[in-house]
């Protein structure tokens, strides 16, 4: 099965489902250093492939390589935080941590720091959206779009906010 995904991974340049599926097989296996490889080309290809960071954060977990694991777990809530409103805790390794908890506390300090900052301001935003405080997000993306007027996501998510 791998060969097949190998060579439609080889085929085709940019064919992100050929290589995360690539990477879930290694993965499957055991072979965790090629899973890992083929996760970062997938997420290389397409940033926002949730299912790949979490896979990636997986392996590092099974690698007992937290720092790693728990870095690639904050990459995903700030891509898309509803999956940790629906799944809050990492396990027994990460002694049941709640990834939004520090998350939040991070953008609480940097947002200390620098109030204007937009990444940060996005990502807070992104977790009110998921969590169902609307309004609280609404705010904070008209603040970025006071700052920085032609932000796409913050108009498109503004939109998407105001037609309810």
């Amino acid at each position: 099965m791998a060969s097949s995904f190998y060579k439609a991974h080889n085929a085709r340049s940019g064919f992100f489902e050929a290589t995360f599926n690539l990477a879930l097989t290694y993965h499957e296996m055991g072979k965790l250093d090629s899973a890992l490889i083929f996760y970062k080309e997938a997420v290389e290809i397409k940033p926002d492939l949730i299912r790949a960071h979490i896979k990636m954060a997986e392996v590092y977990e099974l690698k007992e390589d937290k720092s790693n694991a728990l870095a690639k777990y904050k990459e995903v809530v700030a891509i898309d935080p509803a999956y940790f409103v629906a799944h809050p805790t990492l396990g027994p390794l990460f002694n049941y941590i709640n990834v939004i908890d520090v998350v939040l506390e991070e953008l609480d300090g940097k947002l200390k720091v620098n109030p204007d900052e937009i990444k940060s301001n996005q990502t807070l935003a992104k977790i009110y959206y998921a969590q169902g405080f609307h309004g609280k997000a609404a705010n904070l993306y008209r603040k970025i779009l006071s700052i920085s007027p032609n932000n796409q996501e913050a108009k498109k998510m503004l939109a998407q906010i105001e037609k309810g």
